[in-house]
């Protein structure tokens, strides 16, 4: 703790194991970018199913292709399989949203007062597996290992959780 002549300045020290922190910090570096990648390969698709704005079709990725937000009805077989494709994508999305940002909180947080340093790491690391898992399962349409990763991180954000507040509680 220092003073200032300004006003009072209290700066605490957290203490953190290095290899939990380097384990949370892999997660939500791969994390980052799997998302990146998500919402990139999401948006071309997006163009090949007509669902961007009008004003798109002027983008290369449009390819001549019209835009029109998916909201004309269409007979194009191929057409439909683009929209497929593009809501599969929308999911997989909308599913990181979700479930990303609470499971990183929980990560973080639970960094700082782990019960168990070693659960936090194992949970951790299969957190930002299952999570990569998930997306791969969603994009491929395979049930139920779709189902199995999203449950697994679940469980993993659960753990996350509990490990903090068992740490917070016991200290």
């Amino acid at each position: 703790v220092s003073t200032q002549s300004t006003g009072t300045c209290i700066m605490a020290v957290v203490e953190v194991d290095s290899s939990a922190h380097k384990a949370t910090m892999i997660c939500t570096f791969v994390l980052f970018f799997k998302f990146f990648f998500t919402i990139l390969v999401q948006g071309s698709k997006r163009f090949a199913a007509g669902t961007r704005p009008p004003e798109d079709v002027s983008l290369s990725l449009a390819k001549g292709r019209p835009q029109h937000y998916g909201l004309q009805a269409t007979n194009d077989e191929k057409v439909k399989k683009y929209q497929e494709v593009d809501i599969r994508w929308q999911r997989i999305v909308l599913n990181d949203l979700e479930n990303l940002p609470l499971g990183l909180i929980l990560a973080w947080g639970s960094l700082l007062s782990p019960a168990s340093t070693t659960v936090h790491i194992a949970v951790v690391s299969i957190f930002w597996v299952s999570r990569v898992a998930h997306t791969i399962f969603y994009a491929r349409g395979l049930q139920p290992h779709r189902g199995i990763a999203w449950l697994v991180a679940i469980v993993c954000s659960i753990t996350m959780a509990l490990n903090g507040f068992f740490g917070v509680i016991s200290k």
